[in-house]
């Protein structure tokens, strides 16, 4: 080929001597052209394969084909640019690009293999060969650049955006309990072990635990550019037991006050208390807007408060039981600083030594030693034996007892037809005992009476609203009060 020049290509038409068709290929510059003569007669038209051949001998950069076709049929003997010359150049021996995708189809790394000639490699090299590889997506231009100016480099080329999972759905409690059975810290920075949170408690329409609800997952894309998909967050339902209500269908409602348990690994709430063993160290103080059954007793320097009934099978020894009705299946032992306090009525097996007060009724099976005692209607000791001895018994009605003091005239006070203040507490005692004596000259009418069904001893007091009087003598089987006529306490039969 020379260039600038006009080259001349004969087809077979010129050579024989028939009557065919033929052809001729020139080239000018860089243009190829194409003239097809048609035959005479019965000759043979121009056989477009031969051109064809003969045309891949030539450094084209795209052949038509169609055209080619055109001017064989027509074969006009008229030149046609068919084509173009390309210059045909060396090919660069560089080095060979490796790619090398991770597992998850995350990460693309870019290196290079053993050096293979001293050309340098192109961004076009590099590009070409991540196409290769299906890479498409996160590829890092700058981390292209640095391998470029250092091809001996390792380089991460691409990166996916990793998807990310739903949330689980979680359940947040408003009940404490990862702190069950560890003491109060007070403000100085001590412990207070009598206040061991072991039991919790809430209030009607206290929140007691939220759903936060599961989230959507995040699709991410690999560097393949193919979508990759996670789990949603997975749901769970909410634990709700016995009186416990779903609010707005996240949150979990105290349906009424009580104290709050796992039953059935649910969350429930329960109108009653119940405590297995006694009341100490091991359970702390305890407040409770139910009712609390308690297996053992009440032990020293502890308080039991509800706004129920308390009932308690053991005993009281020196501690502060306060509640509405309120049963004791041994006795109340006060230890001369325990108290009981009921709005309604108490029931005892026996009271010594303790400050008792009760809204309504006591009713004590055995004695009543040396303490002080307030009920708003009756104090009741019943049975053959059931005594009063040493204290202060107050009634707004009645009090009634087998027997009242001892033969040693140890020193007891009776005293009804009063006004009652159930709120009192042991820090009224004193206050009490001391306005006795001005009660006495107050000018109170009194319905109140005393009954003793065996014997009242001499030296016990008998109060009946302002009137006062005290035995010198035993008295047996009988009923004191007050005759308006008289203006005096009687004695009359039980």
């Amino acid at each position: 080929m020379k260039d600038n020049a006009e080259l001349v290509t004969a087809g077979a038409g010129t050579v024989l001597p028939n009557d065919d068709g033929f052809y001729q290929i020139t080239i000018k510059d860089k243009d190829i052209f194409l003239l097809v003569f048609p035959p005479k007669e019965r000759g043979r038209p121009v056989d477009a394969a031969a051109i064809k051949e003969e045309l891949n001998t030539y450094s084209i950069d795209k052949t038509n084909h169609f055209l080619i076709s055109q001017v064989i049929n027509q074969a006009a003997g008229v030149p046609v640019k068919i084509a173009e010359l390309v210059e045909k150049k060396e090919e660069l021996v560089t080095r060979q690009i490796k790619i090398q995708v991770t597992r998850d189809r995350m990460v693309a790394v870019l290196e290079s293999q053993e050096n293979q000639g001293d050309n340098p490699l192109t961004l076009e090299d590099v590009i070409g060969k991540l196409k290769e590889a299906g890479v498409s997506f996160g590829i890092d231009g700058v981390a292209v650049k640095k391998f470029l100016a250092d091809p001996e480099m390792k380089v991460v080329c691409a990166r996916g955006v990793a998807p990310i999972p739903g949330a689980d759905a979680c359940i947040k409690y408003y009940v404490d309990f990862a702190n069950k059975g560890r003491p109060v810290e007070l403000e100085d920075g001590t412990v207070d072990f009598k206040n061991t949170r072991m039991f919790f408690v809430a209030t009607e329409n206290q929140l007691l635990a939220e759903k936060i609800p599961a989230t959507k997952s995040i699709p991410g894309m690999d560097v393949f550019g193919k979508k990759v998909i996670i789990k949603d967050g997975k749901d769970l339902i909410l634990p709700v037991g016995k009186n416990v209500n779903i609010v707005k269908n996240n949150l979990m409602m105290a349906g009424l006050a009580g104290e709050v348990v796992w039953e059935n690994n649910k969350l429930a709430i329960l109108p009653v208390m119940e405590i297995k063993s006694d009341v100490d160290l091991s359970t702390g103080n305890i407040e409770f807007p139910g009712s609390i059954i308690i297996r053992g007793s009440v032990q020293e320097g502890f308080y039991v408060k509800a706004e129920g009934d308390i009932d308690i099978r053991g005993g009281i020894c020196g501690a502060q039981v306060e509640g509405k009705n309120i049963k004791v299946g041994m006795g109340v032992f006060g230890m001369e600083h325990g108290y009981v306090k009921a709005t309604e009525t108490i029931s005892a097996k026996f009271i010594e030594k303790a400050n008792v007060f009760a809204g309504t009724d006591l009713y004590v099976m055995d004695v009543i030693l040396h303490s002080l005692v307030n009920a708003g209607e009756k104090v009741i000791v019943a049975g053959q034996h059931g005594r009063i001895i040493g204290g202060t018994i107050t009634a707004g009605v009645e009090i009634q007892a087998a027997i009242f003091g001892t033969r040693s005239e140890v020193g007891t006070v009776l005293e009804v037809g009063k006004k009652i203040q159930v709120c009192a507490t042991p820090d009224d005692v004193k206050e009490h005992q001391n306005k006795i004596e001005d009660e006495m000259i107050n000018n109170i009418k009194a319905d109140g009476k005393i009954r003793v069904d065996d014997t009242a001893y001499a030296g016990v007091k008998i109060m009946i609203g302002r009137h006062l009087k005290s035995l010198a003598d035993s008295v047996k089987h009988a009923t004191f009060f007050v005759e308006e006529e008289d203006d005096k306490i009687s004695i009359g039969p039980y």
